[in-house]
């Protein structure tokens, strides 16, 4: 059985590479190699603190750097990430969870989330004219990385506790929105055509 500590480390790892796979997977390689997580997520994430995989995540992470801040080309840098951020979140949840098969489903999850959110606030800050709500919402992508990743490393519990309300806040957003494109848009619409 996984320990809280475990299951914090993971979903914070997930959750930020939905937003950063790049960054996330560099911190966390960083990490490994000081030492900072305890077992089973210090042996179970060494594959990402090889060289070859911190050199393509830091190449990765540099053109990512400067696409996001460019209207319209982060939506499309975005495309192929729908699958590249969950399969990277599932690696880092699964892989710290001690290859649990259960970690990569929740890691997986997790990044799926948090890549939709970050999709979806995208193409909303796109519609804006003025240049700066790009640059405003990558600083604040870094900034969320940077703060799940200190509380996997410093309070994994924490993580669990707050990346865990940060997702379910995320679940009932969406579903919330869900409902609210369902219902019809005007009262006395002629629902029947």
């Amino acid at each position: 059985m996984a320990s809280a500590e475990s299951i914090g480390v993971a979903l914070a790892l997930s959750a930020a590479a939905g937003l950063d796979l790049y960054l996330i997977a560099l911190l966390a390689a960083v990490a490994v190699r000081l030492g900072w997580f305890a077992e089973p997520a210090l042996s179970g994430l060494a594959p990402v603190a090889l060289a070859p995989v911190m050199a393509v995540a830091l190449i990765l992470f540099l053109v990512g750097f400067f696409i996001d801040k460019t209207p319209r080309l982060d939506s499309l840098w975005d495309w192929p990430h729908w699958l590249a951020r969950p399969a990277g979140g599932a690696l880092l949840a699964g892989w710290a969870l001690g290859g649990a098969p259960w970690g990569f489903a929740l890691g997986a999850a997790a990044a799926l989330l948090a890549h939709a959110a970050k999709a979806l606030l995208r193409r909303r800050v796109n519609r804006s004219r003025e240049p700066l709500s790009n640059v405003a919402v990558s600083a604040a992508e870094f900034g969320l990385v940077i703060g799940a990743f200190s509380l996997a490393v410093h309070a994994p519990t924490a993580a669990l506790a707050v990346v865990g309300a940060v997702l379910l806040g995320l679940c009932a957003s969406i579903a919330a929105a869900l409902r609210r494109r369902g219902a019809p848009r005007a009262a006395g619409a002629d629902l029947s055509a």
